[in-house]
């Protein structure tokens, strides 16, 4: 009692000073618009998480997984201009915040089921300097690194270099919409060897202090910048950021905000490279990353299920039949065609993390994914903090699960998702800890084997 009173005491100013801004905030709400009052409280919101926040972990789920959430969106309902000509009424609010409750309900019941105790008791600890083998782990990242590129590089030669299409007088847009649309998906299933790589290298600089795997992962961060695909070369970003601050230096919020600003506005370059610059400058595209999603969310809470009705798991469990033969219709396409109107569409539209929630199970939806995110986040970081080496997966469901904030989904219920984490189990299992388990021989590698035989098969059909 007494250190929560000590605690009070400390922060007394800056409740304070949150006081006081919260009745500004409803003083001025009779004098200007309410966008502005959002932005406003928003703007006080991460004043007050800049004081806060420096005793504790950014990247735990409570704090960087929900602060991201509100950032997001809060961006997202402040209008400054419209993307698809949709409103977002204040009512969006609700369902925002019934996610927010949702994903802390889960959070304190992985705390209340999954206590660190339980996961310390009888540790061996293990030194990993002794345990990781350096030429077995570079053996397993040079392979998936030429395995990877043996795939990408048979699409740049069917589509092109989106990066390098100017030279040819081409868009880049166009080529890169090729370099997917007429490749098999089992040859890309093979491209996240490299991305799988990536983590993997870093890990183990990060880990080990060597070189070599620092520059394996900024050439594979390179070579993804050629495809122009912003999504990956974020992710990775924010991955190798974070893995930095568990292992080599804690990141403070100051230098965390500064790479959040840089993250958005990559977004943001990286659709003008791409030739979607109608809406004007980098910033105005960086935040329309935030806005569209905010839209097709209003939209869908709209026509949903008045007009259209729920999806039914289609969105976060249909990206398995793209396994089936034939062109399938993505989730996207059907939210462009179905619910915003679109009906010539060739191209999805993103729902956003909650939207997609509530366009496949309404509110229940909602409630079930927001739990079942803040629930497996939680327990892979209690996990974590008695495994460091644990950190490895939670790094990438984090951060997967933070740009699914723009796409909407959930990462472990995609079938994308579901390869990423079948490589990265056997990598990490032969690399690290130098084992494979039963699972790994009798399930995991049968199944990648397949996959990798099939995507073989792929290559010379797509010169058909």
């Amino acid at each position: 009692m007494k250190k929560i009173v000590k605690k009070l005491v400390l922060f007394a100013p800056v409740w304070l000073f949150a006081i006081f801004i919260s009745i500004f905030i409803g003083i001025i709400t009779f004098f200007y618009p309410t966008q502005l009052c959002i932005l406003t409280a928003i703007l006080c919101i991460l004043l007050v998480l800049w004081f806060l926040l420096k005793t504790m972990d950014i990247f735990s789920p409570t704090v960087g997984f929900l602060s991201a959430y509100f950032i997001y969106y809060g961006i997202g309902m402040t209008k400054i201009f419209t993307v698809h000509g949709v409103e977002t009424p204040l009512k969006l609010w609700n369902y925002i915040i019934l996610g927010a409750v949702c994903i802390s309900i889960g959070i304190l019941t992985a705390r209340c089921i999954f206590n660190r105790k339980y996961w310390t008791s009888n540790k061996h600890k293990r030194d990993i300097e002794k345990q990781v083998n350096i030429k077995r782990a570079k053996k397993v990242v040079i392979f998936m690194f030429l395995w990877g590129m043996l795939f990408l590089g048979s699409c740049y030669i069917k589509a092109g270099i989106p990066l390098l299409a100017p030279l040819f007088s081409q868009r880049p847009y166009l080529v890169r919409i090729a370099l997917y649309r007429y490749t098999s998906p089992y040859v890309h299933f093979q491209w996240y060897f490299l991305f799988v790589c990536c983590i993997l290298s870093f890990f183990i600089f990060c880990r080990l202090k060597k070189s070599f795997f620092l520059y394996f992962s900024l050439l594979i961060i390179a070579i993804y910048t050629m495809n122009l695909t912003r999504g990956v070369i974020i992710r990775l970003s924010i991955m190798c950021i974070v893995l930095y601050h568990f292992f080599r230096k804690k990141i403070d919020i100051k230098r965390l905000f500064l790479g959040i600003g840089i993250v958005i506005l990559i977004g943001g370059y990286f659709l003008s490279l791409r030739g979607a610059t109608e809406y004007g400058t980098v910033f105005k595209n960086a935040y329309t990353l935030c806005r569209t999603t905010t839209e097709s969310f209003a939209k869908i809470i709209e026509v949903v299920p008045t007009n259209v009705d729920f999806f039914k798991g289609y969105l976060h469990f249909g990206s398995w039949i793209e396994l089936l033969p034939g062109h399938q219709p993505s989730a996207g396409l059907l939210i462009s065609q179905k619910i915003m109107g679109y009906s010539d569409a060739e191209y999805g539209t993103t729902p956003s993390f909650i939207g997609g929630l509530y366009l496949d199970g309404g509110i229940v939806g909602v409630f079930l994914g927001c739990f079942i995110v803040g629930l497996v986040l939680e327990f892979l970081y209690q996990k974590a903090k008695s495994d460091k080496d644990f950190y490895f997966f939670y790094t990438f469901i984090f951060v997967m699960s933070l740009t699914l904030l723009y796409s909407g989904g959930i990462i472990f219920f995609s079938v994308r998702g579901v390869w990423l984490l079948m490589l990265m189990k056997v990598a990490f299992d032969y690399a690290i800890k130098g084992r494979l388990t039963q699972i790994d021989r009798f399930f995991l590698i049968p199944v990648i084997g397949v996959y990798m035989i099939i995507g073989l098969v792929m290559i010379p059909l797509m010169f058909l």
